[in-house]
């Protein structure tokens, strides 16, 4: 029915009520144990009011209950000596607590505000040392807290093993069975700091362990020898080029039920951007720029995803059918068009990714057609011309 803490005492109190009446318990708390040692809950007494029916509250080597609902209890810590608080013109109670600061004591040597919830991990100061055969996933440790101990739990997911999962209090970690990983391969690190009364949020980044020599390159284009800061492969065959000639490394955005994913068709290599099981992409578009991918889905929003961190947020919810997007990289706005549910119009609309990064989503309407407008492209490089 009631439990309360003896701060002072390092001691619990709880009563508990059934039909032979109800009876008061006390326990030391864990902290005063020994390792291993159990908890033994001690019967104080059998209440003289067992028909207690409110919350139980500590104060001043005395406890405090209800007795009905108009009538409070005070006794001693054996739930003796009782007294019943009445006269108090209070009708229809249900709870009763004691408001004491003395009941809120300060740590051992702390009179300023006690900090104990973490400052969350500076997501640029998560970072890779050391050599492919033996290397640390590090970050900057966290210094807000003024009371406690820090601890960090770090994941690490790869494409074809099993999750990783460490809590530390080191800010970093060595990794182990390095010889299971492919040099430079990719690592989905995500890392959060917590105490003992919370935590921060996680931190995710995908990182890459640490290269070695590269092997002979298999699809040679302008390079004939491949190094990096460890040191060079085996050449490849001579092959001659026209400098003059540039072509960009193809990739392509596909989406299909859901799932966006970047295939680098030089590489032969896809990599799934973001996997949705709430909708289906309508259009997708693209900033290198911003580094972002952006897509209208059934569910009438506007969502982006990072190609570096792949942290994907929602951007605008339409008032209307979704059906065209397109990114002005130049003057970074983000253009949509959407068909109205109710007059049968097509609208071109606009955000300023300017504002939107400073938290102000303006949207503004920048065309109205009675007819749909199923596709939109953009030429911001000669939108003034």
């Amino acid at each position: 029915m009631g439990l309360t803490l003896d701060m002072s005492a390092k001691s619990i109190y709880w009563i508990v009520r059934n039909y032979e009446g109800s009876t008061l318990f006390r326990a030391e708390m864990a902290q005063e144990l020994k390792y291993g040692q159990e908890i033994i809950p001690v019967k104080m007494s059998i209440l003289q009011y067992p028909d207690m029916r409110g919350s139980l509250c500590y104060f001043d080597d005395h406890l405090l209950w209800l007795r009905d609902d108009s009538n409070a209890v005070i006794g001693d810590l054996t739930g003796r000596n009782l007294a019943i608080l009445s006269g108090m013109s209070l009708t229809g109670l249900n709870a009763v607590t004691v408001m004491d600061n003395s009941l809120h004591s300060m740590p051992d040597g702390l009179q300023e505000q006690v900090i104990v919830i973490p400052d969350e991990i500076t997501n640029t100061s998560l970072r890779v040392e050391g050599t492919y055969n033996s290397f640390n996933i590090t970050w900057d440790p966290v210094h807000n807290i003024n009371y406690g101990k820090i601890f960090y739990e770090l994941k690490i997911s790869h494409t074809d093993r099993k999750d990783i999962v460490v809590e530390t209090t080191d800010s970093y970690w060595t990794y182990k069975d390095v010889e299971q990983v492919t040099p430079y391969s990719p690592l989905f690190v995500s890392v959060r700091s917590f105490t003992y009364w919370g935590g921060s949020p996680q931190v995710r980044l995908v990182l890459h362990s640490p290269p070695s020599t590269p092997s002979q390159p298999v699809n040679p284009r302008i390079f004939v020898l491949a190094c990096t800061e460890v040191g060079c492969g085996v050449p490849s065959k001579a092959v001659l080029v026209n400098t003059g000639e540039e072509s960009a490394v193809p990739r392509l955005l596909l989406s299909a039920q859901g799932i966006l994913v970047m295939a680098d068709c030089d590489k032969r290599e896809n990599k799934t951007l973001s996997h949705t099981t709430g909708g289906h992409m309508i259009d997708v578009s693209y900033s290198f720029q911003e580094n972002r991918v952006f897509w209208i889905d059934d569910n009438n929003q506007i969502m982006t995803v990072r190609l570096d961190t792949l942290q994907k947020n929602k951007m605008v919810n339409l008032n209307g059918t979704g059906l065209s997007i397109a990114v002005d990289w130049i003057g970074r706005f983000l253009y949509w068009s959407e068909r109205s549910h109710q007059k049968g119009r097509a609208h071109i609309k606009s955000l300023d990714l300017n504002q939107a990064e400073k938290g102000n989503l303006i949207v503004s309407t920048i065309l109205t057609r009675p007819a749909t407008i199923y596709s939109l492209k953009i030429d911001p490089i000669n939108r003034y011309s």
